[in-house]
């Protein structure tokens, strides 16, 4: 039961509200205007150096092999400590195994009560290890309470256009600029600093908070907000384009939200109810 939503920001990423993120989760899972807040500084704006160690300890050193754990150097510490590493991982980004950072995340949030659900804004690029094709692939959303929502990982996990890629090789190797195809296939793909990253990000705190309340985070709907997108087309469609639930999701949230004026009306009778003794 989703009774209190709160959201940690990331203030490297603007166009993500934190607050603004909050009431909408918290008035579609029932929790009202009142169960939503918001920590602008976000969870990892004030680290201490235990912290920072736990973060810089989450880092990627092989792409291909499953996360082996290593103690951060303190450069790596210092790192953490100024806002996040670069360098490393592919090209200038760093791979963080999302599951270890949710775990680091989840040792930072005092608790909060049952009912409290967290959603943790980061700038870092969380990835998980796919043992399919041994090796790791960076996630928008690594989904649990707290829940991580990446926003570098919203803008690169998701693949872009097969012909960017081909582009971009051919416009590397030609000696050319990275912006000019960058520039030529703008709106066709969620940049790292993109004004729709509000919105995309509140699809994918629906789906942390669905994952919460029915252990189901996606849809095989491609038009539904919980469609776990593979491509930036495919993001932009069911987030941007449609920007609705399936009639099935639509009815879980619904059921949820019914429960929770349940359970605080119960609460309200309560509260006024004259104290008894046994």
């Amino acid at each position: 039961m989703i009774e209190r939503v709160i959201v940690y920001g990331e203030p490297s990423v603007p166009e993500i509200d934190p607050l603004a993120l909050a009431r909408r989760l918290a008035a579609a899972a029932g929790a009202g205007s009142v169960g939503a807040t918001a920590r602008p500084r976000g969870l990892f704006g004030s680290l201490t150096r235990g912290q920072a160690r736990a973060l810089a300890a989450c880092i990627v050193h092989s792409p291909r092999r499953p996360f082996e754990r290593r103690e951060p150097d303190e450069a790596a510490v210092e790192r953490e400590m100024r806002g996040g590493s670069a360098g490393g991982g592919a090209g200038n980004v760093t791979y963080y195994d999302g599951f270890e950072m949710q775990r680091a995340a989840s040792r930072m949030i005092p608790a909060q009560g049952a009912g409290a659900f967290h959603i943790v804004l980061t700038d870092r690029l969380t990835c998980t290890y796919d043992p399919g094709d041994m090796r790791y692939h960076g996630r928008a959303l690594i989904a649990a309470n707290p829940s991580i929502i990446s926003a570098t990982g919203i803008a690169e996990a998701p693949a872009r256009p097969r012909q960017y890629y081909i582009d971009l090789i051919g416009s590397m190797a030609a000696g050319m600029n990275k912006r000019l195809v960058d520039e030529r296939y703008a709106g066709s793909y969620i940049g790292r600093r993109d004004a729709r990253l509000g919105e995309v990000a509140y699809g994918y705190a629906l789906q942390a908070a669905s994952h919460h309340i029915t252990g189901e985070a996606f849809c095989g709907d491609r038009g539904c907000r919980l469609y776990n997108a593979h491509w930036q087309s495919d993001l932009i469609h069911s987030q941007l384009r449609s920007g609705r639930l399936c009639r099935r999701h639509r009815d879980a949230f619904g059921a949820h939200a019914a429960s929770a004026a349940r359970r605080r009306r119960g609460h309200d009778l309560n509260d006024n109810a004259p104290a008894a003794a046994a």
